[in-house]
Parts: structure tokens; C-alpha cells; sequence
């Protein structure tokens, strides 16, 4: 009779132990994650970052051994995926593609990007103007220059979205060179893409990687890079620290989760993404798609402290003159 009570005894305070630890699930508590994650996009198919979050997801699923889909949601430049994730309980089920338009809208007074805190951030990507070889009417970027000083306006440049990276970057190149680029937004990038090789605008503002086939083709060439150094890809195209233009912009991107989602879960999250981004796969395209050629990953901890940087920087682009 005494051993059975010492067995009880024993298992008892086992389970105990479990429980308190965190290796046994409370009763009526999930483990994580249990069933589908969403990532919710702001961007359409075709651009930079969809490409980042569905190469990303592909390992992830089997990592986090649960499905992830990825939903592209393209209205109100941001906001409406923004708020789709707010809407949603904070229980790291439902993420936020996040990138430098997060700092923008909330700069602008749509959002507010402190509701979110940082899950991984992943890459840093290159910024460039391209022409289009046979269509279009300037060869370099000095000639681009020298005709906007004297004829303000007259150049279009075509980007994705309004008030967003492309254009602050645009803002920003215009200021610095003191010219005026005509900036013409456009929904997707693959739309802004058409546009420059249809021959309708000058200049495109966008990544290599997602349009890597038609500079390998020719059809559209690089005239610029927003970098510290020339690209080892690209070793014939300017930086603009070399123009004496002091830009060294590029779209960074992660993923983020409403703020109140629980330590455990983010580090679950985190922990899963690092290792897909290791991954064969991820490598393979990332660097077909010139997506590694600047380092850019930051633990959660640290992409939530980089977003308060970006605000600084940004603020001066965006926040009106008093």
C-alpha cells in the first residue's frame, strides 16, 4: 500500500514538473502552431517581397509543421493588410509581410507600427533605376541628370505604390540632385515593369532580382545603385556615393506579429523562419534572385529596434514642413 502511494507520489510530481516547465501542454491549451498560419502581403504577385515570403514558406511549412499561406492583399497601399492583422487575435496565427511602407503609414498617421513587434527580419535588398535599351532616350544616369535640371517634370519614373519606399526614394534622389523626377505609381511591380519595356515611361525604380531576366536579356539596363559599393553583379553601374548623390537606401523585409502575441510563440516563429532561411531552397532562390547581396537578418529583438531608426530617417522625407 505504501509503494503505490510513493508511485503516485512520484508521477504526481512529475506531471507537475512538466506543467510548470512548459513540456506539457495545460489542459485545453494548443501547442503552436496547430493549424494554418496566414501571412498577409501588401503587395501583388511578382514583386520583391512576394517572391521573400512564398520562397520563405516553403521550408517553413515543413519546419513548423503547419500550413502557411500567403495572401496578398493590395488595397489602401498597405493598410488594408496592416488592419487585417490587427483584426486578428495576437496569437502569431496571422503575419505581417513588414517592410519599410509599415514606417511610412504610420509617419503619415494610417497606422501605427508599435501595434507590431518584430518577428525576423531577412533581407536587404539594392535599389536601381533602369532605362529601357532600345525605347528609351538617355543611356546613363548623367544624362538623365542634366536634362531634368532643365527640364523639371518631363521625366517619368514608374515604382509600385504611393507614398511608399519607391517614391521616397525618388523624393530623396530628386532633393539630393536637385532635380524633379515625375514619380508614377503603379499597383504591382510586374505593372511598372510593363511600362518601362512597353517604352510609356524613362526610368524604372525597382530591385534587380525580380527583373533579372530582362537585364540578362538586355532589354532593360541598370544605370544606378543606391549601395555603398558597387554590386560584384552589376561592376559597371555607378553607386550613387560615387554622383556624389549620399543614398544608400534598399528595401528591407520580415515578418511581424500583432503586439500582445506571447514571447514563446514570436521565438517559435523566429526560430522556424532562421532555419528556412538556411535552408537549400531559400539559398538557391534568394540568390537567383539577387536577394543576398547585402546581409540583412535580425533577430526579433533587434528588427523591433530597427524600425525606430527607419522612423527617424523617413520622417524627414515625409512628415510636411512646418
Amino acid at each position: 500500500m505504501e509503494k503505490k502511494i510513493w508511485k503516485r507520489l512520484f508521477w504526481g510530481v512529475l506531471a507537475l514538473n512538466l506543467i510548470l516547465c512548459g513540456s506539457f501542454p495545460l489542459f485545453g491549451q494548443e501547442k503552436f502552431p496547430s493549424r494554418t498560419i496566414e501571412v498577409a502581403n501588401m503587395f501583388g504577385p511578382g514583386g520583391g517581397t512576394d517572391v521573400f515570403v512564398r520562397t520563405l514558406a516553403i521550408d517553413a511549412r515543413r519546419i513548423l509543421k503547419a500550413p502557411i499561406v500567403v495572401t496578398n492583399m493590395t488595397a489602401g497601399q498597405g493598410v488594408a493588410a496592416t488592419k487585417h492583422v490587427l483584426d486578428e487575435p495576437a496569437d502569431g496565427y496571422s503575419l505581417l509581410a513588414f517592410g519599410p511602407e509599415q514606417i511610412f503609414n504610420a509617419i503619415l498617421g494610417r497606422i501605427d507600427y508599435k501595434e507590431f513587434e518584430g518577428v525576423i527580419m531577412c533581407q536587404q535588398d539594392q535599389s536601381m533605376f533602369f532605362i529601357n535599351k532600345e525605347k528609351g532616350k538617355f543611356k546613363t544616369i548623367q544624362e538623365v541628370i542634366q536634362f531634368a535640371k532643365t527640364n523639371p517634370g518631363k521625366i517619368k519614373i514608374a515604382g509600385t505604390g504611393a507614398a511608399g519606399f519607391d517614391e521616397v526614394l525618388v523624393q530623396q534622389f530628386n532633393k539630393k540632385a536637385g532635380i524633379e523626377l515625375a514619380y508614377v505609381p503603379y499597383e504591382s511591380a510586374s505593372e511598372a515593369k510593363a511600362a518601362l519595356v512597353g517604352g510609356h515611361l524613362d526610368l524604372l525604380h525597382e530591385e534587380p532580382g525580380v527583373i533579372i531576366s530582362l537585364i540578362d536579356a538586355g532589354t532593360i539596363l541598370p544605370i544606378i545603385v543606391f549601395t555603398e559599393a558597387r554590386l560584384k553583379r552589376f561592376p559597371n553601374v555607378a553607386t550613387s556615393r560615387e554622383l556624389g548623390i549620399d543614398i544608400t537606401m534598399g528595401r528591407w523585409r520580415g515578418l511581424a506579429v500583432k503586439k500582445g502575441t506571447t514571447k514563446e510563440v514570436i521565438k517559435i516563429l523566429h526560430d522556424g523562419f532562421k532555419k528556412a532561411m538556411e535552408s537549400d531552397v531559400y539559398k538557391t532562390i534568394t540568390h537567383s534572385q539577387l536577394l543576398d547581396l547585402r546581409p540583412g537578418y535580425l533577430n526579433s529583438e533587434d528588427f523591433t529596434k530597427f524600425w525606430m531608426t527607419e522612423d527617424k530617417l523617413y520622417s524627414e522625407i515625409l512628415k510636411p514642413k512646418k
